[in-house]
C-alpha cells in the first residue's frame, strides 16, 4: 500500500510540475493533497476487495496468523524487548531461558549453541510454543539479533511470555566470549 500511494503522490507531483511548465494552470497543494488520499483511497479499497476475493476463492485455506504460521514470508515485527550480551550470563544465573531460534539453515552452518541454551526452530513455533515457561524471562537467539529472534520473542511474548531478544545474537555473545579470552 505504501508503493501506491508513492505512487500516487509521484503523479500528483508529476501533474503539479507539468502544469507549472506548461500551458495549463497548475494544481493547487491542496487538490494535490485531495488527489493523494482519494488515490489512497482507491487503492486501499481495492486491496481490500483483492484480499476478500481471494479469501473467498480459497475457503479452505487457513488464514496465516503472524507467530503461527508461515514464518519467512509472513509479518516482521520489530521487537524493543531486548538484552545485551554483558547481561545474558546473569540472566542465566536468575533463572532464565535461552533458546537458539536460529534458522535450520544458520544453525547447519554453525551448530554451537550459548552454553545452556535449548534449540528451538522458529519455523516450528506451534509444535513448541507451549512448552516455554511463563514464569520467568525468556532470551531468543538468532545470528546477529535481527528479525528470527525479534520475530520470536515477539510471538513469545503475545503467548504471555517474559520475552527478550539477545541484541547482537550469536555474534555479539560469542564477541565477548573472543574479548573475554
Amino acid at each position: 500500500m505504501k508503493l501506491d500511494h508513492f505512487r500516487a503522490t509521484l503523479a500528483v507531483a508529476a501533474a503539479f510540475v507539468l502544469g507549472a511548465c506548461g500551458g495549463s494552470e497548475a494544481p493547487s497543494v491542496e487538490s494535490a493533497n485531495t488527489s493523494v488520499e482519494e488515490a489512497t483511497a482507491k487503492t486501499d479499497a481495492a486491496t481490500m476487495a483483492g484480499a476478500d476475493e481471494a479469501s473467498a476463492a480459497a475457503p479452505d485455506q487457513a488464514q496465516i496468523v503472524p507467530g503461527t504460521g508461515d514464518f519467512r514470508t509472513g509479518d516482521r515485527p520489530g521487537y524493543d524487548r531486548s538484552v545485551m550480551a554483558e547481561d545474558l550470563a546473569q540472566l542465566q544465573a536468575d533463572g532464565a531461558v535461552i533458546l537458539d531460534v536460529r534458522l535450520a539453515e544458520d544453525f547447519d552452518a554453525d551448530p554451537r549453541l550459548i552454553p545452556g541454551a535449548l534449540r528451538r526452530d522458529p519455523e516450528d513455533f506451534a509444535s513448541w510454543a507451549d512448552e516455554i515457561p511463563t514464569d520467568r524471562p525468556v532470551v531468543t537467539y538468532c545470528v546477529k539479533g535481527k528479525w528470527v529472534s525479534q520475530k520470536t520473542a515477539h510471538s513469545l511474548a503475545a503467548a504471555g511470555v517474559d520475552a527478550f531478544n539477545l541484541e547482537g545474537g550469536i555474534v555479539a555473545h560469542d564477541a565477548l566470549a573472543d574479548a573475554g579470552e
